[in-house]
């Protein structure tokens, strides 16, 4: 990094600094409305069927018979 000894040198390192970080912003809005693809996060409605497959599970079931049971 240069080493700012004017007021204008000052101004000038603003001005590259306040474009950056308009690139920056961009991109990162780009990022947040993609769509994801892979494992996604657990929301409610996956975690009230975890639970349901659990509580049938531990109580003795097969994975075959949840399955066949919760389609």
């Amino acid at each position: 990094m240069r080493k700012i000894e004017t007021l204008e040198m000052a101004l000038e390192r603003i001005k590259e600094l306040e474009a950056e970080n308009q690139k920056l912003n961009e991109e990162l809005e780009y990022y947040r409305n993609r769509k994801v693809s892979g494992r996604q996060k657990h929301n409610d409605k996956w975690q009230s069927i975890y639970n349901d497959f659990v509580v049938l599970y531990e109580s003795g079931m097969s994975i075959a018979e949840i399955a066949k049971e919760k389609n």
